[in-house]
């Protein structure tokens, strides 16, 4: 699902390209906001690290010199933008708003006329997974985000990971173990 945009669009980007930087973001967006989301469980949180990681490509595009596929570029960038963001959240001290808060945001006069139990509900099943995917090591947690939200394939990861495709599939079933486990002892399966 995320190979690489064609090299030609990269370079129009880091030469100024409007449309070829607004391409970027439309590919890489969901991406970016996925790792981000997973690791800090925060709509609002993820969305400003969703933003910055793409300030960041924009700014340094011009230092990508193709010696690694974009993908493994744009997620290192992503998984630096999140650690700067913890780093950040410990010496400010701040605090974000509780995921009680959080859960209901956006849910205008028009969703309502829904089924608002269903949707509660089902909001609380994603936090928790994301409360579980939490509690793994970060070789697990960063292998499931990529393989399931990210839709990437072992060989992908691999690459992006510099890791083995075998050591993927490795650490995938262990986190899947692991996380049924937790999500077990939590009573959620």
């Amino acid at each position: 699902m995320y190979d690489n945009l064609p090299d030609d669009v990269i370079r129009s980007a880091a030469a100024g390209n409007p449309s070829a930087m607004n391409e970027i973001v439309s590919f890489y967006e969901r991406f970016v906001y996925q790792i981000a989301y997973s690791a800090l469980l925060d709509r609002e949180d993820a969305l400003d690290v969703t933003q910055e990681v793409f300030l960041k490509i924009f700014r340094f595009i011009g230092r990508f010199h193709f010696e690694c596929a974009f993908s493994t570029w744009v997620y290192t960038i992503t998984k630096n933008t999140v650690s700067d963001f913890f780093r950040s959240r410990k010496r400010h001290g701040s605090v974000s708003l509780n995921e009680a808060e959080a859960a209901g945001e956006g849910w205008g006069a028009a969703e309502r006329t829904g089924d608002v139990d269903e949707r509660i509900i089902e909001k609380e099943r994603k936090r928790q997974l994301y409360r579980a995917i939490g509690q793994l090591s970060e070789h697990h947690r960063e292998v499931i985000v990529l393989y399931h939200f990210g839709g990437m394939s072992y060989d992908q990861i691999a690459e992006l990971l510099g890791v083995q495709p075998g050591t993927v599939k490795s650490r995938l079933h262990r986190a899947k173990a692991e996380l049924k486990k937790i999500l077990t002892e939590r009573n959620f399966l």
